[in-house]
């Protein structure tokens, strides 16, 4: 008995970690525009206070997500462009925006984990460096 009590104990402990999730790519929908996430270079992801993960097709939907006034928004993430399905934290990330750029909402945007990958994107596709703060401003004009 005691040993199951035990083990109930570090199940329950697990299922509560707060942090992003794996994204089902193909079987998850976006929690802005309800479509199936496809693209496992594009993707990102919420986690709210109390832990709930919300799931996004692309970094302008989470964007459209954050700009609707939902509160208790905690963590923020991406995909990696360059590391398909890999999350990063909004802060770390170094997002191009530019033309030749085809995310999925037509947001013509991208994440990558280092500076290194994104100014090398950027000498392929063209576009314009931003910060997430900068990402943001951009989708309310």
């Amino acid at each position: 008995m005691r040993n199951y009590l035990l083990l109930l104990l570090l199940l329950t402990a697990a299922c509560n970690k707060k942090g992003p999730q794996s994204i089902s790519y193909g079987s998850d929908a976006c929690d802005m525009c309800k479509m199936n996430i496809m693209d496992d270079k594009f993707g990102a992801e919420i986690v709210n206070k109390n832990g709930k993960v919300f799931k996004f097709d692309s970094a302008e939907c989470m964007v459209d997500y954050v700009l609707t006034g939902t509160e208790n928004l905690e963590q923020f993430y991406v995909t990696d462009h360059s590391q398909p399905k890999e999350l990063i934290n909004v802060q770390k990330a170094f997002f191009l925006h530019g033309e030749n750029i085809n995310s999925p909402m037509g947001g013509h945007l991208a994440a990558l984990g280092t500076k290194k990958e994104a100014e090398k994107m950027q000498q392929q596709s063209g576009g314009e460096l931003l910060t997430w703060e900068q990402v943001k401003k951009l989708r309310t004009h």
